[in-house]
């Protein structure tokens, strides 16, 4: 086990918060016990940050995990920067990104090539409509696929 999961309780039952798939895992190897960290707190704010640790988001996907843990809390840029261990101005940026148009998020969420960089190049546009011009640009240039320094690639 590479890493323990997360659990906590609700109502005398406890649910996993992180490490469903561990979980199981270790149930098909036969094992009847899993080494495991408690965490106290709402379930939507653990899932939330368990989210966002996660190493496989793509900017979008992180982007819209802050915005959604910063709504759930209800807190300012200063707060949630501090909670996810980021400066001030990068939390400025991602929750920027959060803020794109719809369509530019779903279409971006499949691109791994539109990285955090790429997409505040968007975001810093005044209005949707300049926004959606420039992501058309950008998704429309020749980019060296970033998955084949993986072991596996995205076709993109």
């Amino acid at each position: 086990l590479l890493q323990n999961i997360t659990f906590t309780c609700r109502e005398d039952k406890l649910i996993i918060i992180s490490g469903e798939r561990r979980v199981r895992a270790h149930k098909q190897l036969g094992k009847e016990t899993i080494e495991a960290k408690y965490v106290k707190g709402d379930l939507l704010t653990l899932a939330l940050m368990e989210n966002i640790l996660r190493s496989d988001l793509t900017a979008i996907e992180f982007a819209e995990s802050v915005a959604a843990l910063q709504k759930q809390k209800n807190c300012s840029n200063n707060d949630i920067a501090e909670i996810i261990g980021k400066k001030k101005s990068t939390t400025s940026e991602i929750l920027k990104i959060a803020s794109l148009p719809e369509e530019i998020r779903n279409d971006a969420r499949t691109k791994p090539y539109m990285t955090r960089e790429r997409l505040l190049k968007v975001a810093r546009r005044k209005d949707a409509d300049a926004q959606r011009k420039v992501y058309s640009k950008l998704r429309n240039m020749q980019w060296r696929c970033i998955c084949k320094q993986r072991k596996e690639c995205c076709n993109c």
